[in-house]
């Protein structure tokens, strides 16, 4: 399944990336997790992964 969790106010217009692939690499009641592979305004592939909070959370990434 894939879910996009785009904000309907926050319409971007010539996003220079490219999303290639979607996998959800897991999903509870409180967050979903999912793994992009993408295509960055350079024309080199990346991946990156995004969290999203179903909730309002905190989150705290130690440096």
């Amino acid at each position: 399944m894939d879910t996009e969790f785009q904000n309907k106010d926050l319409q971007m217009t010539d996003d220079p990336w490219t999303t290639l692939d979607v996998c959800q690499v897991y999903d509870n009641p409180w967050i979903q997790v999912s793994h992009r592979a993408v295509l960055n305004p350079a024309g080199g592939n990346g991946i990156y992964g995004i969290v999203h909070f179903k909730n309002t959370a905190l989150g705290i990434v130690p440096t």
